[in-house]
């Protein structure tokens, strides 16, 4: 069950932060090729409706063949997005109680989310039932050896600051998925994250 404390901070903490993290995002070379990265990790054969969990602030990931239903704990973070997205639903609610019906997308995304959510093994579950039947789910979160390296860069304003996180190991990342048919946990964006993708 998610910690409504935790989940208070986390809130907080983006929504104190919109406005900074919308003018870092615009200006940061590693954000801008990061998103790159995250673009094509988008199924390309999959068009219409698909989830972004935890969206946060988003850029370029939707298109006319696909629309991003953006959904994050930060109403400030969501506004933000709203300003320069073309083709994006954008709802706030809490990851671990997805407000949609059971089988309702074929793909759901989640990026640099995991970290966040203290209830894992609910976030696990709500992508699980809002997926249909061979839906995908692409996540990313990052690599725990790198827990160092990010705290360093934080001190030297190098990166937007990370907020309240626990990182998973890869074997961690596969125990919390293990009820999908189909789990791959490899490297990401040269080794500093974690790629998960799962098959229902």
């Amino acid at each position: 069950m998610a910690n409504t404390t935790y989940r208070k901070s986390v809130m907080d903490f983006y929504d104190s932060r919109a406005e900074q993290y919308d003018r870092y995002t615009k200006r940061s070379f590693l954000t801008i090729l990061y998103n790159l990265f995250k673009k094509r990790l988008l199924n390309r054969k999959q068009n219409g409706f698909y989830l972004n969990l935890g969206s946060g602030i988003s850029y370029g990931l939707d298109t006319e063949e696909k629309v991003s239903v953006c959904l994050d704990i930060s109403k400030e973070s969501l506004i933000m997005s709203k300003r320069h997205s073309h083709n994006s639903l954008f709802v706030v609610a809490d990851s671990s109680t997805v407000p949609f019906k059971d089988r309702s997308f074929g793909l759901v995304v989640s990026f640099d989310l995991f970290e966040h959510v203290d209830d894992k093994g609910g976030l696990s579950s709500e992508v699980f039932r809002v997926l249909k039947p061979g839906g995908r789910l692409t996540l990313t979160t990052p690599n725990h050896k790198m827990e160092l390296v990010i705290k360093v860069l934080d001190r030297l304003h190098l990166k937007f600051p990370e907020g309240p996180h626990s990182y998973s190991t890869s074997r961690d990342l596969r125990s919390y998925f293990k009820r999908f048919a189909e789990v791959n946990v490899s490297r990401f964006f040269f080794g500093t994250q974690f790629l998960v993708r799962a098959t229902k």
